[in-house]
């Protein structure tokens, strides 16, 4: 492929990869490097890409990657799913009543911003992005039971952290 081709076919994902990249980062430097990070991995292996498949679920594969070495490397963080976790949030599978209609889009934000990241990561996959389990089960290489529980908790949890807003605050 050459450079235009490449161009045309990965650019139009641009803002996408850099709006998840934001959201799980939470810093726009960092976030900027990660997504030229995952543009230049999709360049050196643009020859493993299969013309035809789905160009941006092999993108956003190639992103979660760069940001589990960066915050490997940075961070020394583990986005893994331990026993001691799960024992935390067995309360988040009681159902509780729907989250008000009048929170704003910031409001939504600032309670995923306050998610940790391997919930807040698969729901942007799932919900905003609209990317299938299988294919977050791909990206973050974790298995499908793992996608839906963590959807299904993370959305637990955003439930829960969109009731302690006020929308009524001034």
């Amino acid at each position: 492929m050459r450079g235009e081709e490449f161009e045309e076919t990965v650019l139009p994902h641009l803002r996408g990869l850099l709006s998840t990249s934001l959201r799980v980062m939470r810093d726009r430097g960092e976030a900027e490097d990660v997504v030229q990070e995952t543009f230049l991995r999709a360049w050196k292996s643009i020859d493993r890409f299969t013309p035809g498949t789905n160009i941006r679920a092999w993108l956003y594969t190639i992103l979660f990657r760069v940001i589990s070495n960066h915050r490997r490397k940075w961070l020394k963080f583990d986005c893994g799913w331990s026993a001691a976790d799960e024992a935390g949030w067995e309360a988040t599978l009681v159902y509780e009543a729907s989250v008000a209609q009048h929170l704003s889009d910031e409001d939504v934000i600032a309670a995923l911003d306050r998610l940790p990241v391997q919930y807040k990561t698969v729901l942007l996959l799932a919900v905003v992005e609209e990317f299938s389990y299988k294919e977050i089960a791909a990206m973050l290489r974790i298995p499908i039971g793992t996608v839906m529980s963590r959807l299904h908790r993370g959305r637990k949890m955003l439930a829960r952290e969109m009731k302690g807003i006020s929308v009524y605050s001034a």
